[in-house]
């Protein structure tokens, strides 16, 4: 049996808001999981539950040992040079990578002497996918890291996803660019009433992926 990530029966409340109730879903290595969700339904708090930044819950997190949290906020030294934070961060992550692989890896070979704080929000957060890659993980969690990316960063981006899923890891991705990564989804989570629900995407209208993005959350929330 490969690598799975599994919640069983999870609750939890924040600020007596209760986010999940008695939740169930399996993840499983080498696919790509999106999870998509109207806004103030807990998508964040889900991935800070797996990744282990919240510990006052009911029920099981199975599998989340070796989990990287790709934060909303990119996390980098600011006063540093792109080269400077992945070699620092190398260093810090014990990660047996090399800065020019990594540089070349992520394309940022081109900006790798510009001080972090004068780069645009893209390659901020180019720098920071890079950053979370730099170790080994059986889950790599991204909470929107498609936020700032135009279409072409946004392209490199998936197809990170997709190395890191032929590379044997769960991945799992919240964003709000729901056509897109529907399309790079092995599978769709879906959250709404504190539940996590698989969608089959063989099931949705022939016409779905045709829907704006406000019409699909409506649509898929009628359905569940």
């Amino acid at each position: 049996m490969g690598k799975r990530l599994e919640i069983e029966n999870l609750t939890f409340s924040f600020k007596d808001k209760e986010i999940l109730k008695e939740a169930n879903y399996i993840f499983e290595e080498g696919n790509i999981y999106v999870v998509i969700a109207k806004n103030g339904e807990g998508k964040s708090t889900l991935f800070k539950l797996i990744g282990g930044e919240y510990k006052d819950y009911t029920g099981d997190i199975k599998g989340n040992a070796n989990a990287m949290l790709h934060k909303q906020t990119p996390v980098y030294f600011e006063d540093m040079t792109v080269q400077e934070n992945i070699e620092t961060f190398i260093y810090c992550l014990n990660s047996k990578k090399k800065a020019k692989d990594v540089l070349e890896e992520y394309e940022l070979t081109d900006i790798k002497n510009r001080v972090c704080r004068l780069l645009s929000g893209g390659e901020k957060q180019r720098l920071y996918i890079a950053i979370t890659g730099l170790t080994e993980e059986d889950v790599y969690l991204y909470d929107e890291a498609d936020s700032a990316l135009d279409a072409i960063g946004r392209k490199f981006y998936y197809d990170i996803l997709k190395k890191r899923a032929k590379e044997g890891k769960i991945v799992i991705a919240i964003t709000h660019h729901l056509t897109e990564a529907i399309n790079i989804a092995d599978e769709v989570c879906f959250m709404t009433n504190n539940m996590l629900k698989r969608i089959e995407l063989r099931n949705l209208p022939s016409d779905f992926m045709q829907y704006n993005e406000d019409a699909m959350l409506s649509y898929l929330g009628s359905e569940v």
